[in-house]
């Protein structure tokens, strides 16, 4: 009886079967091909990473860069508040009680200045950095009173006084703010 769906099975000997082997083995005509897309595959791997490596540092120095430039504005608004408590010829003026200066507070108003009370005045108008750096720059200066223990040096009869003020400036963009708190000393 035949079979007509059997397959037909060649008998080798061992030496052909070798041969066979050794043919499939040694067999590299593919080889080069399918290494060189495993190596194309790893360097595009390797290029999105310091692509995008690349992407993030360049956010992070534009962050920086925007962090400073606030801490700046609101650095100079500070220095800007002590220039005018300086120039100020009138030492009534400077009295926050008794002041006509929207920017001059007591130092009870602290806790609500720094909660976004009206003694800010508002420099971005004024202020060719801030105009650049879309910072909303802010100052305010508050009044502590007579430092104690401190007396005027001078031997007329109506000695000066040494006044304290806590001056501050902030810069304030997107939610983000920076504030500058500067200790000041003023003899009148």
């Amino acid at each position: 009886m035949i079979r007509r769906n059997m397959p037909i099975k060649k008998v080798c000997d061992a030496g052909e079967r070798e041969e066979l082997n050794a043919g499939i083995v040694n067999n590299e005509e593919g080889f080069v091909l399918v290494l060189s897309l495993m190596i194309l595959v790893v360097l595009t791997l390797l290029g999105i990473s310091a692509n995008r490596t690349s992407q993030i540092e360049v956010q992070i120095a534009g962050n920086e860069n925007i962090m400073k430039m606030d801490f700046y504005n609101a650095e100079a608004a500070a220095h800007e508040m002590a220039q005018r408590l300086e120039n100020e010829e009138n030492p009534s003026n400077l009295k926050a009680a008794r002041t006509s200066f929207p920017w001059l507070s007591t130092s009870a108003a602290e806790e609500k200045l720094l909660k976004g009370g009206d003694e800010w005045e508002n420099k971005s108008d004024e202020s060719q950095l801030s105009k650049e750096s879309q910072a909303t720059v802010e100052m305010a200066a508050l009044d502590y009173g007579v430092v104690k223990g401190e007396k005027g040096g001078s031997l007329k009869s109506s000695e000066t006084r040494v006044y304290f003020f806590k001056l501050i400036g902030r810069a304030t963009r997107d939610k983000r703010e920076k504030m500058i708190e500067i200790g000041y000393k003023k003899r009148y």
